[in-house]
């Protein structure tokens, strides 16, 4: 099944893994830095072009640019299909981060901030075309997208995500991979929504009866939707931040809260977002305004990404790497390139953990392997 040994021969390319992947974690890039931002996309460019990639830096409102990397590897690479990988460079970090959490190796370990999410996956592409590129194999046109603002949603690179993935015949996406290297084929979408409420402030005491308490009206509201609720079908409603009040002796005449959706099936998107607007106050004279939208549809395996995936599955096997094929709660810019119909796997990066947190880390033995699978992934004739 395999022309090539990719697991031993990328144990050849462990120190350009890890030199590449050290020095893009010591430029610390958090969302909302667009400075920070360019430069780790200045060092990541100029080490891809190095390699041989072509690139193209493309302006983003509000935010650093994004990149995009071109290369086609082998004779007869027009007649495979064209890949688009993705990835982002931006972090939730802030700027001094390095003082208390540095780039460093234990053993197997690799930590540091945004190492696991997800520089590494941006590392592994760049060992997993090289490496390629060293045997003389074959695949067709392949584009990597980083994208610098995936943490905050993506708002301003969304439209060229979706502009390059219809360019393309299939999307990887190296977000680290679940658990100990399952590929992820199947996201939950995600909606963020504000609820104002506003009532009349009122002394709590000598005009109690004047008072119309926006408080009471969002605790009636938390119930009725969390209750839209169904855990059957995969779509969760929860309240997760609230606000109201200013001193104790005042009737609180504003107050606010905001509803976390995520759901599997994109019929129950437009059940939710559609009834939560529809909510009717308990005490009519409060006033209830909705702002909000879908953030992110679900991902689904489709035929195809099914059939993808399990190529995969047996190209690993064949390397005698575990790989499985799971499904995340989270979700990344693979919910956009699904939800467009182009076949779309995700979870094709490292092996690690803690990501978002202190611990944050990378297997780099299970990362070097799943740079194979990357590899073995990107010759796959089919999608």
């Amino acid at each position: 099944m395999l022309k090539h040994d990719f697991r031993s021969t990328v144990r050849a390319h462990e120190d350009a893994l890890l030199e590449r992947l050290a020095e893009w974690v010591r430029i610390e890039s958090p969302s909302h830095d667009a400075n920070a931002l360019d430069t780790v996309l200045d060092a990541i460019e100029r080490r891809f072009t190095e390699s041989g990639w072509t690139s193209e830096r493309v302006p983003l409102d509000g935010t650093a640019d994004a990149l995009l990397l071109r290369t086609r590897l082998g004779d007869g690479a027009e007649d495979r299909p064209s890949t688009l990988i993705l990835a982002h460079c931006d972090t939730v970090w802030p700027i001094g981060t390095l003082a208390t959490m540095p780039w460093r190796r234990d053993g197997d370990v690799a930590a540091g901030p945004g190492v696991y999410d997800m520089k590494a996956g941006i590392a592994m592409t760049s060992v997993a075309v090289d490496l390629l590129r060293g045997l003389g194999a074959v695949t067709g046109d392949v584009t990597l997208l980083v994208n610098p603002d995936e943490e905050t949603g993506s708002v301003a690179s969304r439209p060229v995500i979706e502009a390059q993935a219809r360019r393309h015949d299939r999307v990887m996406v190296v977000e680290p991979a679940k658990g100990d290297g399952d590929l992820v084929a199947s996201r939950k979408g995600a909606g963020d929504f504000r609820v104002r409420f506003e009532g009349r402030s009122a002394h709590s005491g000598d005009a109690y009866a004047d008072g119309v308490s926006a408080l009471r009206e969002l605790a009636a509201f938390v119930p009725w939707a969390e209750d839209l609720s169904r855990p059957d079908l995969g779509t969760t409603v929860a309240v997760t931040v609230a606000h109201a009040g200013t001193v104790s002796n005042v009737i609180p005449g504003e107050a606010t809260a905001h509803v976390d959706l995520r759901v599997e099936r994109p019929d129950e998107a437009e059940r939710v977002a559609s009834a939560l607007p529809a909510y009717v106050p308990r005490d009519a004279r409060v006033r209830v305004t909705f702002d909000g939208a879908i953030k992110r549809p679900p991902m689904t395996l489709d035929d195809a990404a099914r059939r993808w995936a399990d190529r995969i599955v047996a190209l690993s096997d064949a390397m005698g790497i575990r790989t499985g094929v799971s499904a995340s709660g989270g979700g990344s810019d693979a919910n956009f390139t699904a939800a467009l119909g182009v076949p779309t796997l995700d979870g094709l990066g490292p092996v690690g953990a803690g990501a978002h947190a202190s611990d944050e880390h990378v297997r780099i033995g299970a990362t070097l392997d799943r740079t194979a699978v990357l590899a073995a992934a990107l010759t796959d004739r089919g999608a």
